[in-house]
């Protein structure tokens, strides 16, 4: 991936911990992740903010976030909800799918989207993996 012009990657996922940007022995910038919606789901974490996300976002350090734009359009309210919902369709029926289609799909009760929007309103400070490897770049 260095040999490609790839400068940082963030691959790592942990269960809810801010760990910093490391740079692993291929000489890439690794920026762990704190949290990825679908292991989120996956462990059946509440989709309301709750005592240990509290503890989480407000220590210090970098947190990364992974949405995947699906759950987030579906709503996803746990994990099987998606898994059903692709044995249900084709791959290519899937690729195509339309407005129409995916308003069928979306979960109307509390969902990832509703937990990510109210994690996001909460005031955090936001960066792109660019920008954290730019400032890391400059600090080096």
């Amino acid at each position: 991936m260095v040999r490609a012009g790839m400068r940082v990657s963030s691959n790592v996922c942990t269960d809810l911990e801010a760990l910093p940007p490391f740079v692993e022995r291929s000489g890439l910038l690794e920026v762990p992740i704190s949290l990825e919606d679908g292991g989120y789901l996956l462990r059946k974490y509440p989709l309301e903010y709750h005592d240990r996300l509290e503890a989480a976002f407000t220590a210090a350090g970098t947190r990364v976030l992974v949405i995947h734009p699906m759950h987030f359009a579906v709503n996803t309210p746990h994990f099987g909800y998606m898994k059903e919902i692709k044995q249900s369709f084709s791959r290519e029926a899937w690729n195509e799918m339309n407005r129409q289609t995916l308003d069928g799909v979306r979960w109307r009760g509390r969902g990832i989207r509703d937990f990510i929007e109210d994690l996001l309103s909460r005031g955090f400070e936001t960066s792109t993996l660019g920008q954290i490897a730019q400032q890391r770049t400059s600090l080096a």
